[in-house]
């Protein structure tokens, strides 16, 4: 048997380099699975150097280490099994450590106390085959899911190699079987051997490539929140951000539906790859806590539907006529309130990956935050311009706009006219009813003096009972009708508390001015405040003009 030394010496050096390769793959993954995959290889090789030491040396007590060292095979290779499922079972584990510790207690008492090599061979033999056959079992259970070449050939190493333990103490006497035996050895640990190296490469392989999504994913919100810091319209940031969406996704069809808490319907605010008549149906959708796009509201989680057209949505007729059928929905949210919805929709069914899902999932709620923040500063901005009793604009947006309007009346040669109003009596209203009452009334009197105006014209409260009403391309005569059309309106109005019987009635002294040339803001304030006055002068209830 010249042949087996080498032969050994060959095997342990084959084991070795696996043991390189596999720990040099589990330094570039980080993947502990593959480090104990070598450790279970370092034990395999071990055992094979100390198997070729008792054969230099004859020194049978070693059998109790080479038997010892396969135990500590099979269980570095279980915490590999078991790292797969990011834990291992404790009952794997004890029937690991039984079989492992009847190996070693056999082997103990073969060559210890029995003191002859072979009767601590077989039976030590027995269970360390049994320990590689529980692997190969409990590797082919946690792998149903993703079974490929590299998971059969690592089951049918352990699976061989665990067989070939149980058979090798009976057949290793005989002379014939010898070489054979040994042979087969070698045989089922490369198919080890090169199951293991090529799950390794595909695991560096997936993680590359995992790596490689996640900065497309970085990139893809980096994009995109990039996008809404350079803006705060809201308009160009949703147009900007599906647009970004549906090129990442290869996908040509979607929309953003925003939720109007008052009405608590959804109206498109953004769509693509949608036609006229189908962006003209779904403009405004009614909710309902039991239809598809409802649940994404209510629920505020990502919705998904391989043919959206068979969901109860109340437009599925729509959907179906325009050819859609694979849909996700993915809510738009900031601090857990749903916003609205962006909706990504194909003509063909298709699945979205757990990682497109996440990856939306984030967007949807950057968008979102973005929504909520644009809509806090429109409301602070309108906060800042708007006189809150009477939600019209306040002085400072009048003087405003008053320069603007000024600038242009003087650089295109037009019109532009300037009304002033003061509520008669006001104070006695007041003390009369009260200041809720009082503040009731100065509302409806803007919005009076609202009705009787052009979207152009700027209506302000210029300060406690006055207001201002700037009507640009307007000279005096049709200022001045648009002004008694107002005084009428508020004479005509019943004010007072409702349930009050009597019939409370206010009316307004009016003055009416014209821009001139060379005239300044204040200038022209000024004139109209004046003919205010001589209303006041000539008994109230009045319109004058500024001559």
């Amino acid at each position: 048997m010249m042949w087996l030394v080498p032969a050994i010496f060959i095997d342990c050096g084959f084991k070795i380099a696996v043991t390189l390769i596999l720990f040099l793959r589990a330094m570039d993954t980080k993947q502990r699975v593959i480090f104990w995959w070598a450790m279970g290889w370092l034990f395999f090789g071990l055992h094979a150097a100390v198997e070729l030491i008792i054969l230099e040396t004859n020194y049978e007590p070693l059998w109790f280490i080479r038997h010892s060292v396969y135990v500590f095979t099979a269980l570095a290779f279980l915490e590999s099994v078991g790292y797969m499922r990011h834990r291992v079972s404790k009952i794997w584990h004890l029937s690991i450590a039984a079989v492992g510790l009847g190996a070693v207690i056999t082997s103990f008492l073969g060559v210890f106390v029995i003191k002859q090599w072979y009767m601590a061979v077989v039976p030590a033999s027995f269970f360390n085959g049994m320990g590689f056959i529980v692997c190969a079992f409990y590797f082919l259970k946690f792998t149903k899911e993703r079974r490929k070449l590299a998971q059969w050939l690592i089951f049918f190493g352990f699976l061989l190699n665990g067989i070939h333990n149980l058979d090798y103490p009976f057949l290793r006497p005989v002379a014939w079987f010898a070489p054979i035996g040994f042979s087969l050895g070698v045989v089922f640990s490369v198919i080890f051997a090169v199951g293991l190296i090529i799950m390794a490469t595909e695991e560096l392989k997936r993680q590359k490539e995992e790596s490689q999504k996640r900065v497309e994913e970085l990139s893809v919100l980096n994009t995109i929140a990039r996008v809404i810091s350079q803006s705060l319209d809201l308009q160009k940031i949703l147009n900007n951000v599906l647009d970004k969406v549906l090129e990442v996704l290869k996908i040509k069809s979607g929309g953003i539906l925003l939720l109007d808490k008052h009405t608590r319907k959804l109206s498109l605010a953004a769509a693509r790859g949608l036609s006229q008549k189908f962006i003209q149906k779904v403009k405004n959708v009614k909710l309902g806590k039991k239809t598809f796009i409802g649940k994404i509201v209510h629920t505020g989680k990502v919705m998904v539907s391989l043919d959206i057209s068979e969901e109860s949505t109340g437009v599925e007729a729509v959907f179906k006529k325009e050819g859609l059928r694979s849909f996700i929905g993915i809510p738009l949210k900031s601090k857990d309130k749903v916003l609205g919805i962006m909706g990504i929709v194909n003509h063909k069914s298709r699945q979205f990956n757990p990682e497109e899902i996440q990856l939306l999932t984030s967007i949807g709620d950057t968008v979102g935050i973005a929504i909520e923040n644009i809509r806090l500063y429109e409301e602070s901005s309108r906060l800042a311009i708007i006189d809150g009793v009477t939600e019209v604009f306040n002085h400072r947006y009048f003087y405003n706009r008053l320069n603007v309007e000024l600038k242009r009346a003087e650089r295109y040669s037009r019109p532009l006219s300037l009304i002033m109003l003061d509520i008669d009596t006001f104070k006695k209203y007041n003390d009369a009813y009260g200041h809720l009452e009082g503040d009731k009334a100065l509302k409806k009197v803007a919005d009076i003096l609202k009705q009787d105006i052009r979207q152009v014209d700027i209506v302000s409260r210029y300060g406690g009972e006055e207001f201002t009403v700037l009507l640009p391309e307007t000279d005096l005569t049709k200022a001045q009708k648009v002004a008694e059309r107002m005084r009428a309106a508020i004479e005509d109005y019943k004010f007072g508390p409702k349930k009050d019987k009597i019939e409370s009635k206010l009316t307004i002294s009016v003055g009416v001015a014209v821009y001139q040339p060379g005239f300044s803001a204040e200038e022209l304030v000024k004139r109209a405040d004046q003919a205010l006055y001589q209303a006041k002068r000539e008994g109230k209830n009045k319109v004058c003009i500024s001559v």
